[in-house]
Formats: C-alpha cells, sequence, structure tokens
C-alpha cells in the first residue's frame, strides 16, 4: 500500500510539474529585460511593456522573430554603426538559426537611431519598408524629443510588417496601414540604412525636380 501510495504521489507531482511548465512562468520580467535595455531612462513602462508583449506573440508566431529596443545616452565617439553592430552581436537577437532579429538603437545626445534587421529578414524589411517605417513613425516623433512614442509606433510598425511577412497578417506593411509621403524621409538619421533607405526619396525628389514639379 505504501508504495503505491508513493508512485500515485510521484505520478501527481510530475503532471503538476508538466502543468506548471505548460505556462510562461515568470515571461513578464525575462521578456521585458530581453526586449528592452533602455539605459537613457527615456521609455514608458507602457512602451516596455509592450515591446516584451510583441516579441511574445512573434516568437511563437514567426519561428523566433524579436525586436529588441535599446536606448543610450551616448555613442562615446563611436559610430552608430559600430555601436550597433556590437549590440547585435552581443544580444543574440532573434533565432540564431532564422536571423531574424532587429534591432532599433536611439542614441539621445548624440540625435542619432539606426534600426538594423537580421539577414533573415532582409525581404521583409527592405530598404523601401524601412524608410516608410522611419518616415512614418520614428523620424517624426524623434525630432521633437519624444523618443517614447519613436520608439513604440516604430515597433508597431516593424512588429505589423514582421507578421505580414510570415503570414500572420494581411495588412501589416507600411504602405498598407495609410502611407506616408517619401519626402519626409531624412537620410541622416537612418544610420546603417542612410543611403540604401533613402533612394527611393533621393528618386522621388530627382523625378520631381527634373519634371518640373518643385
Amino acid at each position: 500500500m505504501k508504495s503505491r501510495a508513493r508512485l500515485t504521489a510521484l505520478i501527481i507531482a510530475i503532471v503538476m510539474l508538466l502543468a506548471l511548465g505548460s505556462f510562461p512562468a515568470a515571461a513578464n520580467n525575462s521578456s521585458r529585460e530581453e526586449s528592452c535595455r533602455d539605459e537613457a531612462g527615456v521609455l514608458s513602462e507602457k512602451t516596455i511593456d509592450f515591446i516584451a508583449e510583441r516579441n511574445r506573440y512573434l516568437a511563437a508566431n514567426c519561428s523566433g522573430a524579436e525586436i529588441f529596443v535599446m536606448t543610450v545616452r551616448s555613442l562615446d565617439g563611436d559610430t552608430i554603426e559600430h555601436y550597433a553592430s556590437a549590440v547585435m552581436r552581443k544580444q543574440q537577437i532573434g533565432s540564431a538559426n532564422e536571423k531574424n532579429g532587429v534591432l532599433l538603437l536611439l542614441a539621445i545626445e548624440d540625435n542619432e537611431y539606426t534600426v538594423i534587421p537580421g539577414s533573415g529578414l532582409a525581404d521583409i524589411l527592405s530598404p523601401a519598408v524601412l524608410t516608410e517605417i522611419n518616415a512614418c513613425s520614428c523620424q517624426p516623433w524623434f525630432e521633437i524629443g519624444d523618443y517614447d512614442t519613436a520608439v513604440l509606433e516604430t515597433v508597431r510598425k516593424l512588429n505589423e510588417a514582421i507578421l505580414a511577412g510570415c503570414g500572420q497578417g494581411e495588412n501589416g506593411l507600411p504602405n498598407a496601414a495609410g502611407g506616408c509621403a517619401c519626402s519626409s524621409c531624412s537620410c541622416r538619421n537612418f544610420g546603417l540604412f542612410s543611403l540604401a533607405a533613402c533612394s527611393a526619396c533621393v528618386l522621388a525628389d530627382l523625378g520631381d525636380s527634373l519634371g518640373g514639379n518643385r
């Protein structure tokens, strides 16, 4: 009888452990830390929670995709390109196999920011898509010092684009959400994508000039 009672207790304990394992225990704290490092102290709790919540959904539905946000006061004389590359290597954003991580880095005192997608998202987050996200969601808020809204809206659009790209939504791409005039793009603020991401803007401006529309 005692052996049978011990066996029954052991089975119950295993079942309870398996049940607990089916839930993301302590997911909120670890996800917030893994999704965002607000070293400059410019983001609200609401925005940080939103980043973590979106990342949980992305990871579950898009092969471990992740958007990592980092704010720093200064680059300490480094270029934002070099600094961002170092962060990408250190943080190991997204799935190592899929290379589907995205970094949004803001350097507040240097007045610079950049978005770097992993190679696995190169088709989804193309230069044209990143240009739209920059012009519509990041630059307008970044320029007036509303970094919290800049991050919130940029993450929202990056999330929609990634979900659309992995078949989780039809209207996620920036243009489908209403679009934004390309001429509002500012190349100087777009870090690694300053040349490629703004090529559409440059060509549009050139076309207008040649067509006598300016």
